[in-house]
């Protein structure tokens, strides 16, 4: 499963907005209307079709909480809700990557300061060509690291890339309302996205699956993370469960 930060597991859930909200729910309604909501957290939308196998026949009486978009349907509270949560986590990877660059400009300053140190003037000559060929040696380090620091970071050299265009290929993917429904008559007896979920984190989204792609993908070429993941939806295997006759999926 992609990743993410510890803020995106939960979400603030107010018991008085949502009862006032929901006056006149069946006990069966109200467990429809959660299961929808849960899935728009996980997956920022719902698709009819999900709807209709999660809820059955009861999406048509608490459609009305839900409005249509490009790509599904959404629950407005949640999805400011979760566009907020989305703005702190960014937020915090600022904070995070500003830290970062500070603390590295301290480590630069203090390691000329202790070659500075180091390297003292000797007044007797014969040592002068070596101090000279030491102080050369330290600025050669210096150009030789700050030309590794200044490298291009790729989906080759770069675990955290990969990883994030795993996670992009798979959100493509499941807010493609046209792809998942023909993946969905491709493999009728499959849960799709719990499918790609299920290779992501056992395999694609690991340093196995990226180690794989290096091996097999050519130097320089660029790679098609979701032609990967939608050829290996198979072998997640997450079959979906049986609609009971004359009833709804609980």
């Amino acid at each position: 499963m992609p990743r993410k930060d510890s803020d995106s597991y939960w979400f603030k859930f107010h018991p008085d907005k949502y009862l006032g909200g929901t006056a006149g729910f069946s006990l069966e309604m109200h467990g429809a209307y959660l299961m929808l909501l849960l899935h728009q957290w996980e997956s920022g939308v719902v698709l009819e079709d999900t709807a209709k196998s999660i809820c059955g026949e009861v999406w048509n009486r608490i459609k009305h909480k839900f409005v249509p978009t490009e790509l599904g349907y959404v629950n407005v509270r949640m999805d400011e809700e979760r566009k907020h949560k989305q703005k702190i986590s960014q937020k915090r990877t600022q904070a995070v990557m500003v830290r970062y660059k500070t603390l590295k400009n301290k480590k630069v300053k203090s390691r000329y300061k202790c070659t500075t140190n180091v390297v003292q003037p000797v007044s007797v000559s014969v040592y002068d060509s070596s101090l000279s060929f030491n102080n050369k040696s330290f600025k050669e380090k210096d150009k030789e690291k700050d030309k590794e620091s200044s490298k291009e970071h790729t989906w080759r050299n770069d675990f955290e890339i990969y990883k994030k265009m795993v996670s992009d290929a798979f959100m493509e993917i499941i807010r493609d309302p046209a792809e998942m429904e023909k993946q969905q008559e491709y493999f009728s007896n499959l849960n799709i996205k719990k499918c790609l979920e299920r290779i992501i984190e056992n395999f694609w989204g690991e340093k196995t699956g990226w180690k794989h792609k290096i091996r097999t993908t050519e130097k320089g070429a660029e790679i098609n993370m979701r032609k990967t993941l939608l050829n290996n939806i198979e072998k997640g295997n997450v079959k979906l469960p049986r609609k009971p006759r004359g009833g709804i999926v609980g």
